[in-house]
């Protein structure tokens, strides 16, 4: 057996909008922004997350999306994989993944320990980048778009992956999620939005 992924990890903070918020602008104020060396001018983005109306593949625990950032060329597809963390044990967690053929051999999946307030969860993520739209726009794909791009460029694991060879292409009729805009702040050196 190869070894496990070596994982990152992305801390979630859930702050007090009244405390961190300037209350007319809601930008960042002062001290939250010196803290997590953040850029005082946020980053647009636009997020979408596919699946069928019973939401079959998130219960399979997997989650594509498409990405539109601001001043970035093209679109970010990402296919993640999420593992339960229990008792804080993560070699659990990577072993599982490893067993299902997330392991060391195969660069092209990034493993992320996702760390909350209740939670930890082990995400594998496998990220593309699929060339469309005005760097100026944050657009996405309509449902038709989407489904095409998320089918074309989506990794083996991701198709082949739970019931069988193919369970996915059984729901490709999935619909959009959308909603998803956010200002977000740049974060510091090393750093990335979630």
């Amino acid at each position: 057996m190869a070894p496990n992924l070596k994982e990152n990890y992305e801390v979630k903070l859930i702050l007090n909008p009244n405390l961190v918020l300037n209350p007319a602008s809601h930008a960042p104020i002062p001290a939250l922004l010196a803290a997590f060396s953040l850029s005082p001018t946020p980053t647009k983005m636009n997020i979408q997350f596919l699946d069928d109306d019973n939401k079959t593949i998130y219960g399979a625990d997997w989650s594509p999306r498409i990405r539109r950032t601001e001043g970035k060329p093209g679109f970010e597809l990402t296919y993640k994989k999420r593992y339960p963390i229990t008792a804080g044990n993560v070699d659990v967690a990577l072993e599982t993944a490893n067993t299902d053929g997330f392991d060391a051999s195969d660069t092209k999946y990034e493993a992320q320990v996702e760390w909350g307030y209740k939670n930890m969860t082990l995400s594998v993520s496998h990220d593309k980048k699929f060339p469309g739209g005005e760097v100026s726009s944050l657009d996405l794909p309509d449902a038709a778009a989407a489904r095409s791009m998320l089918s074309e460029e989506a990794p083996e694991k991701f198709k082949n992956f739970g019931v069988g060879k193919g369970w996915v292409s059984k729901h490709w009729s999935w619909r959009v999620f959308t909603g998803l805009s956010s200002p977000i702040g740049s974060l510091g050196p090393g750093g990335r939005p979630g």
